[in-house]
């Protein structure tokens, strides 16, 4: 691994917009990542977490921390629960990320359109965060063909979305977020006639 990109949002409970960059040789991210950067960006994301970490304090930034290890078996078997209802899967990756969880969406069939407008649906019920990832898309970015775009691997077998425990999340946002997960699902599988 020659970098890890570690979103602030998801890690440091601020807005999005902001990441750290970190790897094993110093050299690589100073020269390598850090000269290929225009460097024109905001200040904003480094004062959104300046202000949040002196705010928090080391006792509250823990505290955050460790009651979202202790959710993420609750958040992981409650979006079980949820896709099995609906015949998806939780997509295992808990052995290397925590944070973020991915479920399948099958259930949509192959039109790309029901994917994209099924994140439309959660987020229009206010699930911030998630994101969809349609199979089998391409995107062309500064001439280079990207297949399976949006996704960690090309042609990945599955449509699928992703949802967060991220820090500072609590047990009623995890049961908000199945409330409003349950009824978008119930809402395309009746549209489908599943």
């Amino acid at each position: 691994v020659d970098a890890i990109v570690q979103s602030t949002d998801k890690n440091l409970m601020v807005p999005v917009g902001g990441a750290i960059i970190a790897g094993p040789v110093k050299n690589f991210i100073e020269k390598e990542i850090s000269q290929t950067y225009a460097g024109r960006a905001s200040m904003s994301p480094v004062l959104d977490v300046f202000v949040t970490l002196i705010e928090l304090g080391t006792t509250g930034f823990c505290t955050l921390r460790n009651r979202r290890i202790e959710l993420i078996e609750y958040f992981h078997s409650t979006l079980n629960r949820i896709a099995e209802k609906y015949g998806e899967r939780v997509l295992s990756t808990a052995k290397f990320n925590t944070i973020s969880f991915a479920v399948t969406l099958n259930h949509l069939g192959n039109e790309i359109d029901d994917v994209t407008n099924f994140g439309s649906m959660i987020f229009t019920r206010g699930v911030s965060g998630a994101r969809v990832v349609a199979r089998n898309t391409s995107n062309k970015v500064a001439g280079i063909e990207f297949e399976g775009y949006g996704a960690s691997i090309s042609n990945y077998h599955s449509h699928y979305f992703t949802a967060a425990c991220s820090i500072g999340i609590s047990k009623e946002e995890i049961d908000t977020l199945a409330t409003r997960l349950d009824k978008c699902f119930g809402e395309t599988c009746k549209t489908k006639n599943l």
